[in-house]
Protein backbone atom coordinates (compact mmCIF):
# COMPACT_ATOMS: atom_id res chain seq x y z
CA UNK A 1 0.00 0.00 0.00
CA UNK A 2 2.72 2.35 1.10
CA UNK A 3 4.44 2.03 -2.75
CA UNK A 4 1.34 2.56 -4.27
CA UNK A 5 0.80 5.59 -2.01
CA UNK A 6 4.63 6.66 -3.31
CA UNK A 7 4.12 5.72 -7.21
CA UNK A 8 0.95 8.17 -6.94
CA UNK A 9 2.49 11.27 -5.26
CA UNK A 10 6.01 10.93 -7.61
CA UNK A 11 3.44 11.01 -10.75
CA UNK A 12 1.62 13.83 -9.65
CA UNK A 13 4.54 15.69 -9.11
CA UNK A 14 6.05 14.78 -12.53
CA UNK A 15 2.83 16.18 -14.13
CA UNK A 16 2.90 19.29 -11.67
CA UNK A 17 6.50 19.85 -12.86
CA UNK A 18 6.00 19.35 -16.59
CA UNK A 19 2.97 21.77 -16.36
CA UNK A 20 4.61 24.12 -14.86
CA UNK A 21 7.45 23.99 -16.59
CA UNK A 22 5.52 24.72 -20.06
CA UNK A 23 3.21 27.59 -17.68
CA UNK A 24 6.75 29.17 -17.77
CA UNK A 25 7.89 29.00 -21.15
CA UNK A 26 4.64 30.59 -23.11
CA UNK A 27 2.77 33.67 -20.99
CA UNK A 28 -0.17 35.19 -22.73
CA UNK A 29 1.77 38.27 -22.96
CA UNK A 30 4.37 36.54 -25.16
CA UNK A 31 3.83 34.70 -28.22
CA UNK A 32 6.48 31.98 -28.96
CA UNK A 33 7.85 32.38 -32.72
CA UNK A 34 6.96 29.92 -35.32
CA UNK A 35 9.94 28.73 -37.63
CA UNK A 36 8.59 27.25 -40.69
CA UNK A 37 11.86 24.93 -42.53
CA UNK A 38 9.83 25.00 -46.04
CA UNK A 39 12.39 24.05 -48.70
CA UNK A 40 11.45 26.18 -51.95
CA UNK A 41 10.92 23.73 -55.23
CA UNK A 42 14.24 24.95 -56.79
CA UNK A 43 16.36 23.24 -53.98
CA UNK A 44 14.47 20.03 -54.14
CA UNK A 45 16.27 17.06 -54.76
CA UNK A 46 14.49 14.46 -56.88
CA UNK A 47 15.05 10.34 -56.97
CA UNK A 48 12.63 9.76 -59.84
CA UNK A 49 11.49 12.10 -63.07
CA UNK A 50 10.00 12.61 -65.96
CA UNK A 51 13.41 12.22 -67.51
CA UNK A 52 16.06 10.92 -65.63
CA UNK A 53 19.81 11.91 -66.50
CA UNK A 54 22.26 9.96 -68.17
CA UNK A 55 26.19 9.88 -68.82
CA UNK A 56 27.24 11.78 -71.89
CA UNK A 57 29.05 8.57 -73.82
CA UNK A 58 26.60 6.31 -71.49
CA UNK A 59 27.10 4.21 -68.73
CA UNK A 60 30.31 2.50 -70.58
CA UNK A 61 32.19 6.18 -70.68
CA UNK A 62 32.03 6.33 -66.76
CA UNK A 63 33.36 2.80 -66.75
CA UNK A 64 36.48 3.95 -68.09
CA UNK A 65 36.87 6.58 -66.06
CA UNK A 66 37.74 4.10 -63.29
CA UNK A 67 40.69 3.17 -62.55
CA UNK A 68 41.64 -0.36 -60.20
CA UNK A 69 43.55 0.68 -57.47
CA UNK A 70 46.82 -0.92 -57.16
CA UNK A 71 46.46 -1.50 -53.36
CA UNK A 72 43.08 -3.23 -54.48
CA UNK A 73 45.07 -5.23 -57.03
CA UNK A 74 48.14 -6.16 -54.29
CA UNK A 75 45.57 -7.03 -51.91
CA UNK A 76 43.58 -9.24 -54.48
CA UNK A 77 40.39 -7.24 -53.40
CA UNK A 78 37.26 -7.59 -55.68
CA UNK A 79 33.82 -6.48 -55.51
CA UNK A 80 30.80 -3.62 -55.46
CA UNK A 81 30.99 -0.40 -55.02
CA UNK A 82 27.78 1.60 -54.67
CA UNK A 83 28.13 5.63 -54.63
CA UNK A 84 25.54 8.26 -55.24
CA UNK A 85 25.87 11.72 -56.45
CA UNK A 86 23.40 14.86 -57.23
CA UNK A 87 22.95 15.63 -60.65
CA UNK A 88 22.23 19.53 -61.19
CA UNK A 89 20.44 21.45 -63.82
CA UNK A 90 23.66 21.88 -66.00
CA UNK A 91 24.43 18.10 -65.61
CA UNK A 92 27.23 18.82 -63.28
CA UNK A 93 27.50 15.96 -60.40
CA UNK A 94 27.50 17.28 -56.94
CA UNK A 95 27.28 15.70 -53.30
CA UNK A 96 28.70 12.09 -54.76
CA UNK A 97 28.99 9.63 -51.27
CA UNK A 98 29.40 6.42 -50.88
CA UNK A 99 26.66 4.18 -50.55
CA UNK A 100 28.00 0.86 -49.99
CA UNK A 101 32.23 0.69 -49.67
CA UNK A 102 34.93 -1.78 -50.68
CA UNK A 103 38.04 -0.02 -49.38
CA UNK A 104 41.33 -0.22 -50.85
CA UNK A 105 40.61 3.00 -52.86
CA UNK A 106 37.74 1.50 -55.13
CA UNK A 107 35.15 3.74 -53.40
CA UNK A 108 38.04 6.67 -54.35
CA UNK A 109 38.13 5.26 -57.72
CA UNK A 110 34.21 5.03 -58.16
CA UNK A 111 33.62 8.42 -56.23
CA UNK A 112 36.61 10.13 -58.80
CA UNK A 113 34.39 7.97 -61.81
CA UNK A 114 31.26 9.99 -61.12
CA UNK A 115 32.80 13.31 -60.69
CA UNK A 116 34.29 13.72 -63.91
CA UNK A 117 31.18 12.25 -65.70
CA UNK A 118 28.62 14.82 -67.39
CA UNK A 119 25.33 14.20 -67.12
CA UNK A 120 22.22 15.11 -69.58
CA UNK A 121 19.93 16.89 -66.78
CA UNK A 122 17.08 15.58 -65.87
CA UNK A 123 13.52 17.11 -66.14
CA UNK A 124 10.07 17.02 -64.89
CA UNK A 125 7.33 18.46 -66.16
CA UNK A 126 9.09 20.32 -68.42
CA UNK A 127 11.84 21.88 -66.05
CA UNK A 128 15.20 20.53 -65.88
CA UNK A 129 15.48 19.59 -61.89
CA UNK A 130 18.57 18.13 -59.66
CA UNK A 131 17.93 14.55 -59.52
CA UNK A 132 20.45 12.06 -56.95
CA UNK A 133 21.77 9.20 -59.07
CA UNK A 134 22.86 5.80 -57.74
CA UNK A 135 25.82 3.82 -59.54
CA UNK A 136 27.05 0.33 -58.76
CA UNK A 137 31.05 -0.03 -59.80
CA UNK A 138 32.13 -3.52 -60.14
CA UNK A 139 35.66 -4.25 -59.05
CA UNK A 140 36.95 -7.89 -60.60
CA UNK A 141 40.30 -9.12 -61.30
CA UNK A 142 40.52 -11.09 -64.47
Amino acid sequence: MKKLIMVVLLLAGIVTAQDLAVKSKITPDKKAPIKLDVESPADSIYLECDKMPEPIGGFAAIMGKVVYPKEAMDANIQGMVVVSGVINEKGNVTSVKVEKSLGYGCDEAAMKALKETKFTPGENKGKLVKVRVALPVKFQLQ
